[in-house]
């Protein structure tokens, strides 16, 4: 029996080559994902966000 290849565990969203484009994105989904963890309730109401969202948000990986 042939061993398949499942594609369905690959991480399609990292691409093949990086730019320096994609270096300054993923730089900027750290920072801004680092601050955003570290708004207070008032703040996140401020910026329109719950904290629901927040959570969602925070839980990705830089490169999405």
């Amino acid at each position: 029996m042939a061993h398949e290849y499942s594609s369905r565990f690959v991480d399609t969203t990292i691409p093949t080559t990086i730019t320096w484009d994609h270096l300054a994105l993923w730089y900027r989904n750290l920072v801004t994902r680092r601050a955003l963890s570290r708004l207070t309730a008032d703040g996140l109401r401020d910026v329109g966000i719950s904290e629901a969202d927040r959570v969602i948000e925070t839980a990705k990986p830089f490169w999405r």
